[in-house]
């Protein structure tokens, strides 16, 4: 199971946000009525601070899950081969590296690194997502190994997608906050966060599972 203070830290950021939302409401006019520049601006930031929560829960998720793996010490070879792509990374960028004639001796050293009784470990800086988008999901569980859906409603996709889009927008300097902030209202915005909201809890949910079942473990699939 991942440490208590993982889903404290995401259900305080993800308060925050809903209090910037329910603020919005109170501050919104009325639909056809004239808005304030502030209303606007602030609806355009709300898609940043919402994807700030979002991207600290999904690495907070994952570096956890990796630092429990880490903790246990497990050689190589116990554990299941998808695994690889992040404890044999550095070996994976010295074949890359590796002049022609040492191809062939690099590569040896990575496949008898893989099947050895050295134990194992994610690297720092291997876990640190920078742009969180459904691939992104969908990558991080093809890598551990967890067999459900990274979704935990294929219907609500487009959310992480306009999300991430719009909060790159706006960091990027495509559109302007305010731009955005016409767009959407209230009402709209406390739909996009109760579905990454949601999200979020359910990747929490589906390593917390993970990590009680060993699945992280050869002998375990």
């Amino acid at each position: 199971m991942l440490p208590a203070n993982v889903s404290s830290g995401i259900t305080t950021r993800l308060r925050e946000v809903q209090e910037v939302l329910a603020h919005l409401k109170r501050i919104e006019a009325a639909p056809g009525k004239p808005e304030a520049a502030e209303v606007r601006l602030l609806r355009g930031l709300f898609y940043v601070h919402l994807y700030g929560a979002f991207e600290y829960g999904i690495n907070r998720i994952v570096q956890s899950a990796s630092e429990h793996i880490d903790g246990e010490a497990i050689p190589h070879r116990d554990l299941i081969s998808s695994i690889g792509v992040i404890v044999l990374n550095a070996q994976f960028n010295a074949v890359g590296q590796s002049s022609t004639q040492n191809q062939w001796s690099k590569r040896l050293a990575l496949i008898e690194r893989r099947h050895s009784n050295e134990v194992a470990s994610i690297g720092d800086g291997m876990i640190d997502f920078q742009n969180v988008w459904l691939k992104t999901l969908e990558q991080i569980f093809l890598v551990f190994g967890i067999s459900k859906p990274a979704m935990y409603d294929v219907t609500k996709s487009g959310y992480v997608l306009e999300l991430t889009d719009t909060r790159n927008k706006i960091a990027h300097g495509r559109e302007s906050p305010q731009e955005i902030g016409m767009k959407r209202r209230s009402a709209e915005l406390q739909l996009l966060y109760d579905a990454i909201s949601l999200q979020i809890f359910y990747f929490l949910d589906c390593f917390n599972e993970y990590l009680a079942g060993k699945e992280y473990m050869a002998n375990a699939v």
